[in-house]
């Protein structure tokens, strides 16, 4: 299960400019891209979020890119517990970009990614966050303070 989305910046930032081009064929292949990082960050298997081109790219490993239409594409790579959106444009920049980053890995991408958890990982860390009943908490305390402690603490309480 995906845990954290990590998206460079460089294609949200492209993903608001061309969403300011109204009836553009940019502007729905960047509203489909959101519908994409929505989809994902709440805890839709990337498989699923969206449509895929008809396969991958052999030059990256693990790579996935999603079909936007006319043309356009979200290259990204799938790692154990993360998931990487590195480059959106139309399919001849796809293709520049990925001759560029050739073998790219998740470990060692852009710098200027940002990390956003996903509700499986929110939902994951509520669980493992369960907080004990108060007789649970007591006990342990109990047995380590001093009577002598208590009235030094609490000297003017009597």
């Amino acid at each position: 299960m995906i845990e954290f989305v990590h998206i460079d910046t460089r294609v949200r930032k492209k993903l608001r400019q061309q969403l300011q081009k109204k009836n553009s064929y940019a502007a729905n292949a960047a509203k489909k891209a959101e519908k994409i990082i929505n989809a994902l960050l709440n805890g839709t298997k990337p498989f699923q979020a969206g449509k895929l081109t008809g396969n991958g790219d052999a030059r990256i490993k693990n790579c996935l890119k999603y079909d936007l239409g006319k043309g356009f594409r979200l290259v990204c790579i799938k790692g154990e517990k993360s998931f990487f959106l590195l480059f959106a444009g139309n399919h001849d920049c796809c293709d520049k970009w990925i001759n560029k980053n050739r073998n790219i890995k998740p470990d060692n991408c852009s710098d200027s990614i940002k990390i956003y958890p996903t509700r499986y990982s929110y939902e994951t860390f509520m669980e493992t966050q369960k907080i004990p009943e108060k007789a649970d908490l007591r006990k342990p305390l109990m047995g380590k303070i001093s009577q002598a402690d208590l009235r030094k603490i609490f000297h003017g309480l009597t």
